[in-house]
Order: structure tokens, then sequence, then C-alpha cells
């Protein structure tokens, strides 16, 4: 009975792990997915928009980052996503103006 019990479990998490979910895909068309693994681990990956050669950092926006590190629970939203990146333009024009500024007073 308890070699039945494993092996119905060991069936059950093979059939689990060998499939990925596709949780959610960021601003730049990255996609992101979930899977467990054959000893009940979630694991986490990225699928790259961009041909992993030209492969940059900021190519994972950080709300992600977090996500796949295991840090955040959840995936981001794409309405926070787009908040987020909204206030990232409003930060770099901010930074673009106080740059115009500087040079003006000197």
């Amino acid at each position: 009975s308890h070699t039945l019990k494993m092996s119905w479990k060991r069936l059950l998490l093979s059939v689990i792990s060998s499939s990925k979910k596709l949780v959610g895909s960021d601003l730049l068309g990255n996609q992101y997915y979930e899977r467990i693994t054959s000893g009940g681990r979630i694991r986490r990956s990225v699928e790259m928009k961009r041909i992993p050669d030209e492969y940059q950092m900021k190519d994972i926006p950080p709300e992600w980052e977090r996500w796949l590190r295991g840090i955040s629970k959840s995936p981001p939203t794409n309405e926070e996503q787009e908040v987020l990146l909204r206030n990232k333009l409003i930060m770099s024009q901010k930074i673009k103006e106080l740059k115009k500024k500087e040079v003006f007073n000197y």
C-alpha cells in the first residue's frame, strides 16, 4: 500500500512538473512561467522576447525580477506595471528638467 501510494504521488508530481504555467508577461513582451518540480518545489522562469545574445539587465523589469527570485509571492498585474512605468517616465522627465536647470545655473 505504501509503495502504491508513493507511485501515485510520483506519477502525479511528474504530470504536474512536466507542464509550466504562464503566469503573465511584462510590457516588453517577456513571458513568465511557473512549474512544480518532481520534488514539489516551485520554479519560476522567463522566456525573453529578445535574442539571448542581446540580453541586458534592464530587459527584466524590477517588479518581475522580484517575482522570479521569490521576493514577491504573486506576479505584478498589468495595472501595477503600467503605474510603475508611468512613474519611471515621470521621474526621468524630472531628472532631464533638473539637468537643464543645472546647465543654465553655471
